[in-house]
């Protein structure tokens, strides 16, 4: 039995020209989504969340970001 490699994820914003908090070193997409729709809805920016159905959409809504992936864990910065 082959074990499932984690993939682990982060996003850059290329406005601020740092890393997201939100979501770092996310292990599945999934999480990466549910991540930042509590994100949104916390910043009380968005009235659907339902509009989030995959990470395509959270990236076109932020405008200016983009989705890094490593099979190593992204080493924590400080900024």
């Amino acid at each position: 039995m082959t074990q499932k490699e984690t993939i682990y994820y982060r996003v850059f914003d290329l406005q601020r020209g740092c890393h997201f908090a939100t979501g770092y070193n996310a292990t599945s997409i999934e999480e990466l989504i549910e991540d930042f729709k509590s994100y949104i809805d916390g910043a009380n920016e968005c009235e659907d969340l339902d509009q989030f159905k995959d990470f395509d959409s959270i990236l076109e809504y932020l405008q200016g970001a983009e989705l890094e992936e490593s099979k190593t864990p992204f080493e924590e910065q400080d900024y």
